[in-house]
C-alpha cells in the first residue's frame, strides 16, 4: 500500500465538494444499495426455481461452443450443484454479447415452442433484477448509457470497498479541492469518472460485468494530482506487510507506483474489468492535469504559493540537517538554492556567511555580510545576527572589513540606535581612518554623543561632541548639538 500524506485538511476552508461526495456515496450505499444483496439472492433463486435456467444455460453452453474449438459440457439443469449453479450464473450474466442477443430474441426466437414460456419468466427474472438497485445503475459495458456512465461512480460493492474508496477520496480531494476550487474539483471528478467509464465499454465493450464505484475517478484524481505536483516531494506512508513507513519522495512518483499495482492485480485477476477502469481513470487524470498545468486554467496562484512555500521549508530543513552533520557542500548548494528563489530570507543569507567563515573564504563571506548588513529590518533579533556576523567577519579579515563606507555608515547608526554603541565606535573608527569624508559620519557623531548623554557617561559624549564641532562644524548635527547638549 502507497497512500500520500502531504498534509492535514484545513477546517477553516473546508472541502466542501469532497465531503459531500464522500457523504453522497455512504448515503447511496446505506439506503439505497442497503437491501440489494437480498434481492440478489431473490433474482438467482428465481433463475434457477422457475424454469428458467433450463431454457438458458442449455443454449448458453450451445452459444459457447460455437465460439469456442473447445466444447463445453455440463451436467443437467436440475442436477447442478449449488456452487455449479453460481458459477454457470456468474459467467452468463457476465457475458454481455450472449445476454444482447438474448435479449433481441436472437436465442430464443419468436418461432421456436419455447419462446411465449421463456419470455414470460425472462420478464419475471427481469423484473427482480430491476428491483437490485446496483444491477440498475450500475455500468454494464455492452448496455452502457450516458445514465450508467455516471450513475455508476457513487455505488459500491461492500463496506471495504466505500471505506478504501472514501479513504483515497479524502486524502486527494481535499488537497485538490483547495488547488482548483470546488466547481472544478467536482467537474474533474466527474470528467475522469466518465472517461475510466468509457475506456472500459471501448476495451471490454462485450461485458456484462457490473462496474460499480469510484476507483476510476479517484484514480484520475491521482494521476492529475501526480501532475499538478510533478517533482513537488511529499510524504508517503508505505506497508509492506507488517512493515510501516514514511518517506518523502516526489508527487510523481505516484503514476509509477499505481500502474504497477494496477499490472499485478491484473495478474492476480486476469479476467476483471477493474484494472482497465482504474487505468482509464489514470490516463484520464493525467490528460486532464496536463491541460491545467500548461494552460490558463492552472491551479490558484494562493494554493500555488502555500505549496512553494511548504517546498522551500522542507528545503531549508534538510539543509539544516546537513548542516548539524557538517556537510557543508550539501548545506552550502541548497542554501544558494534557496536564496536564489527567496533573497531577502535573512535566514538564508546568515547559514551561508557562517558556512563561508568556516571554510575561511573571507571573499564569500565578504559577499554574504554585505547582503546580511543590507536588511535594515528594526528587529532585535537580526541586529544581534547583524553584530556577531560584523564581528566574526572583522576577525577573518583581520580589521580590514573592506566593506563599502555607505554600508558602514548606516550599519553603525543602526547599531547606535539599537544600543550597541561599542560596535558603532568600531565602524566609526573604521570611517574615519579610511573614508573620512563619508557624509554621514557626523551623523554617527551625533548619536554617539546623545547616547553617552543619555547613559550617565559625560566625558564620553564630550569626546563626540568635540570631533563633530571640530571637524564637520558646518553639518547640521554639529549645529543640533551645540542647541541640545550646550553644556558639554
Amino acid at each position: 500500500m502507497f497512500i500520500p500524506l502531504d498534509r492535514k485538511p484545513d477546517w477553516h476552508n473546508p472541502p466542501v465538494i469532497t465531503l459531500l461526495l464522500i457523504c453522497i456515496n455512504i448515503l447511496v450505499f446505506n439506503f439505497l444499495q442497503g437491501q440489494d444483496q437480498l434481492r440478489e439472492d431473490d433474482a438467482f433463486h428465481y433463475y434457477f426455481s422457475s424454469g428458467l435456467a433450463e431454457l438458458e444455460i442449455p443454449r448458453y453452453i450451445h452459444y459457447l461452443n460455437k465460439l469456442n474449438k473447445r466444447q463445453i459440457s455440463i451436467n443437467s439443469v436440475t442436477e447442478l450443484t449449488a456452487r455449479e449453479q453460481a458459477i454457470i450464473y456468474k459467467h452468463l450474466m457476465s457475458n454481455g454479447s450472449f445476454l444482447r442477443a438474448l435479449n433481441k430474441s436472437k436465442i430464443i426466437s419468436s418461432g421456436n415452442p419455447d419462446y411465449r414460456a421463456w419470455q414470460k419468466l425472462h420478464r419475471g427474472f427481469d423484473r427482480r433484477l430491476q428491483g437490485i438497485f446496483s444491477y440498475r445503475y450500475a455500468l454494464k459495458p455492452y448496455s452502457a448509457t450516458p445514465l450508467t456512465l455516471v450513475s455508476a461512480l457513487f455505488l459500491h460493492a461492500d463496506f471495504w470497498h466505500l471505506l478504501g474508496n472514501m479513504i483515497f477520496l479524502l486524502l486527494f480531494g481535499f488537497i485538490l479541492e483547495l488547488s482548483l476550487g470546488s466547481i472544478m474539483l467536482l467537474l474533474v471528478y466527474l470528467a475522469c469518472g466518465i472517461i475510466a467509464n468509457l475506456v472500459t465499454v471501448a476495451i471490454s465493450p462485450n461485458s456484462g460485468q457490473w462496474i460499480i464505484g469510484a476507483s476510476g475517478a479517484i484514480t484520475g484524481l491521482a494521476g492529475l494530482y501526480a501532475v499538478l505536483y510533478g517533482r513537488r516531494k511529499i510524504r508517503f506512508f508505505y506497508s509492506l506487510i507488517f512493515y510501516f513507513d514514511y518517506i518523502r519522495a516526489p508527487a510523481i512518483i505516484m503514476l509509477p507506483a499505481w500502474l504497477l499495482y494496477e499490472l499485478t492485480y491484473s495478474l492476480i485477476s486476469p479476467d476483471s474489468v477493474n484494472t482497465v477502469t482504474h487505468v482509464g481513470g489514470l490516463l484520464g487524470g493525467i490528460f486532464i492535469g496536463v491541460i491545467i498545468r500548461y494552460s490558463p486554467l492552472h491551479i490558484h496562484h494562493e494554493e500555488k504559493r502555500k505549496n512553494a512555500q511548504i517546498d522551500f521549508e522542507a528545503e531549508f530543513q534538510t539543509a539544516i540537517r546537513a548542516l548539524a552533520n557538517s556537510d557543508l557542500d550539501k548545506a552550502g548548494d541548497i542554501f544558494r538554492r534557496l536564496l536564489e528563489a527567496a533573497p531577502e530570507d535573512v535566514r538564508i543569507v546568515l547559514n551561508l556567511f557562517h558556512i563561508a567563515v568556516a571554510r575561511a573564504d573571507q571573499k564569500s563571506a565578504r559577499h554574504y555580510i554585505e547582503l546580511l548588513l543590507a536588511h535594515s529590518e528594526k528587529n532585535p533579533q537580526l541586529l544581534h545576527d547583524q553584530q556577531r556576523s560584523f564581528f566574526e567577519y572583522m576577525e577573518l579579515s583581520q580589521g580590514k572589513p573592506d566593506l563599502p563606507a555607505e554600508l558602514l555608515a548606516e550599519t553603525g547608526i543602526r547599531f547606535c540606535a539599537a544600543g550597541f554603541v561599542e560596535s558603532s565606535e568600531k565602524i566609526l573608527a573604521l570611517l574615519i581612518r579610511h573614508n573620512s569624508a563619508q557624509e554621514k559620519i557626523p551623523v554617527l557623531l551625533f548619536l554617539l554623543a546623545t547616547r553617552y548623554h543619555k547613559s550617565g557617561r559625560p566625558e564620553k559624549s564630550r569626546q563626540y561632541k568635540q570631533l563633530l564641532t571640530r571637524h564637520f562644524a558646518d553639518s547640521p548635527e554639529a549645529q543640533t548639538i551645540q542647541q541640545t547638549l550646550p553644556g558639554l
